[in-house]
C-alpha cells in the first residue's frame, strides 16, 4: 500500500510563518573491500555484473545479512532550531511542528542512526547513483534550514557551544571517527529580511569557512525566505543569485548547487527549472528540496525527482519512527513496500534485486555497471512496522 502525503491547509503556512519569525554499526564483519570479493563459500547473496564482458558470479557477506540494494530509499532529515528554549505562550501551539528540538534529541537521533547502520552524506552526494559509502551502510542526509543562531554558536572564548547543532555533530564525530562530519545547511544571507546567518554578526566568514573546511555543505535557501508561489522568473533568479553570491563572497570554493524551498512552497510549475538555473545567471542548482515527505528515492530510480527531493520533518516522534522503519527495511520489505538503500561498497556499480529492474533509470548510470541479483525464492518477509508519511507542513 503506497504512502500518501497529507497536505496541510493555508492555516499551517501562517502558523509556520509565525513560528519561523520567532524564533555503523550493525553486527557482523565486513568481508569485502573494494575490488576484493570474498569466496563463494561465504554466506550472502549472488549477483551477476552486467558488463561488456561476462563477469563471474560471486558472493558478499554483509552486516545483519542485508543484501546491497542501491535502489532503496534514502532518508533526508530536516531540522531547524537545535537547543533553543521550548516555545511558550501563544507560540506553544506550534511545538508539534518540530521547528525547535533540544540538543539531547539530536544526539539521540545520531546514536540511533549510527547503531542502525546509517552513514552521513551531504545532499549533493545523493544526486548521482555513484554514492561512495562503505559496504552495507545506508546513506542519511541531515539538513538544517535558515542558518539559525542555534545551529552554530561560538562562546566568548572561541570554543563552539556543545549544545548547538555543530557542537553536537563535532562531538559525535570525535566519539565516532567513522561517522564523518557531513550535513547540509540551507543558508539565508544577511539582508533587511534576515539577521546575520547563524547569528553573531561579524563571524559569518569564520563560520562558513569552518563548515566548508570540515566537509559540510553550504546550500541555497533563497534571499528573503518569502513564499515563491507568486514569484515570476525575474524574482526567482534574484532570490537564488543573491544568496549564491553571498555564500561565494565568503567561501569562493563552495559549490552551492542545491536549494530548499522556503516553507516548502513551489513557484508555478513552469518556473521550477528557473530555480535550477544554468550558471550564466549566477547560480546552478542540481536539485530542489521540499519541506516534508517520505524517505527519498535513490538517484538511480526513475521515481527520483530532482525538482522535489522529499525530506523527513522533525515533528515529535517522526524521525525516530523513520529510523526504525528504514532499519527494518535494510533486510526486509515494510508493509508499505519500502526497502532501504544498502551500499555495495563500490561506487562504479549499482547493485539491486531484479524485481526493481523496471525502476532503474539507466540514463542516470553513465559509465557505471549494473549489478543485478536474483530475488529470494520466497518473498522477503514484510516487516510489521509501517511508515507514516511526514505531514507536509509548510516549514522553513
Amino acid at each position: 500500500m503506497p504512502i500518501r502525503h497529507r497536505f496541510d491547509s493555508r492555516k499551517t503556512l501562517f502558523a509556520l510563518a509565525a513560528a519561523t519569525a520567532v524564533g555503523l554499526g550493525g553486527g557482523g564483519a565486513l568481508l569485502l573491500t573494494r575490488g576484493h570479493p570474498v569466496t563463494a563459500a561465504a554466506a550472502g547473496y549472488h549477483r551477476q555484473v552486467i558488463a561488456a564482458t561476462p563477469a563471474p558470479t560471486f558472493s558478499y557477506r554483509l552486516p545483519d545479512n542485508a543484501a546491497p540494494n542501491e535502489m532503496g530509499r534514502i532518508p533526508v532529515l530536516m531540522y531547524h532550531s537545535v537547543g533553543d528554549p521550548p516555545l511558550t505562550g501563544r507560540l506553544a501551539r506550534f511545538s508539534h511542528l518540530g521547528l525547535s528540538i533540544p540538543a539531547s534529541l539530536l544526539r539521540k537521533h545520531l546514536e540511533m542512526l549510527y547503531a542502525s547502520g546509517f552513514y552521513p552524506v551531504n545532499l549533493r552526494d545523493i544526486l548521482s547513483p555513484t554514492i561512495d559509502i562503505p559496504l552495507g551502510r545506508t546513506p542519511v542526509v541531515l539538513t538544517f534550514d535558515d542558518a539559525r543562531a542555534s545551529q552554530f554558536r561560538y562562546h566568548r572564548d572561541g570554543s563552539i557551544d556543545p549544545n548547538c547543532a555543530i557542537g553536537v555533530l563535532a562531538a559525535f564525530h570525535k566519539l565516532h571517527p567513522d561517522w564523518p562530519e557531513r550535513a547540509t545547511f540551507f543558508i539565508l544571507p544577511e539582508s533587511r529580511y534576515n539577521p546575520a546567518p547563524f547569528g553573531q554578526h561579524g563571524r559569518e566568514k569564520q563560520k562558513f569557512e569552518y563548515l566548508f573546511d570540515h566537509g559540510y555543505e553550504l546550500a541555497n535557501h533563497s534571499t528573503t525566505h518569502h513564499p515563491m508561489a507568486r514569484m515570476d522568473a525575474k524574482m526567482l533568479v534574484w532570490e537564488m543569485a543573491t544568496c549564491a553570491r553571498f555564500i561565494h563572497h565568503l567561501v569562493p570554493d563552495a559549490p552551492v548547487d542545491t536549494m530548499a524551498l522556503p516553507y516548502g512552497i513551489r513557484p508555478a510549475k513552469a518556473l521550477l527549472p528557473v530555480l535550477l538555473g544554468n550558471g550564466s545567471n549566477g547560480y546552478k542548482n542540481r536539485c530542489i528540496a521540499l519541506a516534508a515527505g517520505d524517505a527519498s528515492y535513490a538517484p538511480g530510480d526513475k521515481r527520483f525527482n530532482k525538482l522535489g527531493v522529499m525530506r523527513i520533518g522533525s515533528e515529535p516522534g517522526n524521525i525516530e519512527r523513520w529510523i526504525k522503519v528504514l532499519k527494518a527495511a535494510r533486510v526486509a520489505v515494510t508493509r508499505n513496500g519500502i526497502r532501504a538503500y544498502v551500499s555495495d561498497g563500490d561506487p562504479v556499480l549499482l547493485s539491486a534485486p531484479k524485481s526493481l529492474t523496471k525502476y532503474i533509470n539507466r540514463t542516470s548510470l553513465g559509465t557505471m555497471k549494473l549489478a543485478l541479483y536474483a530475488d529470494p525464492t520466497k518473498p522477503l518477509p514484510k516487516h510489521s512496522i509501517s511508515a507514516k508519511s511526514s505531514r507536509v507542513a509548510r516549514k522553513g
